[in-house]
């Protein structure tokens, strides 16, 4: 006996992709923004960058771990009167952390992307043509708190602050408004503290 067509496509559609929610966090328990100087891409050794190493070695081909420049952190009311975390990078690339005396090194391992939560994709275009863009001393320049100004309005994030203050480490984030944050910070892509579920 064959299955029906009506059998199929339900399975079929079990099996697609959902539609992906706007991830307003790319943080997971244990794994905080990691924040580095704006213009190195030495960091010395520290236990969450321990992990993004060992994240790297392991997941060598999926670059697991990314540079965020500029972040939009901070909360935002939602529906029914709660408030939903923000952890968004307005820019970031793939890097490669590798053991060196005295620390790690960040190496770029792929193309920049501005975030998805730009759903105008003709625009996210314009913005990454932009030149200059994680050059060295380009968090410095004076037009680089503009561009990720329109980064985080094109993608719905309304900020009520800029801080240029140079974080180091897992510094503690606003819990209240949106921030934008001028600054460098790495982030993992999965889960790297412990299994997920996917994987089991």
């Amino acid at each position: 006996m064959s299955p029906s067509a009506a059998t199929v496509l339900r399975a079929l559609a079990d099996l697609a992709p959902a539609a992906s929610a706007r991830v307003l966090d790319v943080t997971r328990p244990g794994q905080p923004l990691f924040w580095m100087p704006a213009n190195s891409d030495h960091c010395g050794w520290y236990r969450e960058m321990d992990r993004l190493a060992a994240a790297d070695l392991l997941h060598r081909d999926e670059r697991t771990v990314r540079r965020a420049w500029g972040v939009v952190a901070g909360a935002v009311e939602v529906a029914g009167g709660g408030t939903r975390k923000v952890r968004v990078p307005l820019l970031s690339e793939p890097v490669r952390v590798e053991h060196v005396s005295h620390g790690y090194r960040i190496v770029p391992a792929g193309d920049l992307e501005i975030t998805p939560l730009v759903e105008d994709r003709g625009l996210a275009a314009r913005l990454e043509a932009a030149p200059g863009l994680a050059s060295p001393r380009w968090l410095a320049s004076s037009g680089a708190e503009d561009w990720l100004r329109s980064v985080a309005e094109a993608a719905g994030l309304p900020v009520t602050g800029v801080d240029r203050a140079e974080r180091s480490g897992s510094a503690p984030l606003p819990a209240k408004g949106l921030v934008l944050f001028v600054g460098a910070a790495l982030f993992a892509v999965r889960d790297v503290a412990g299994i997920a579920l996917g994987d089991r």
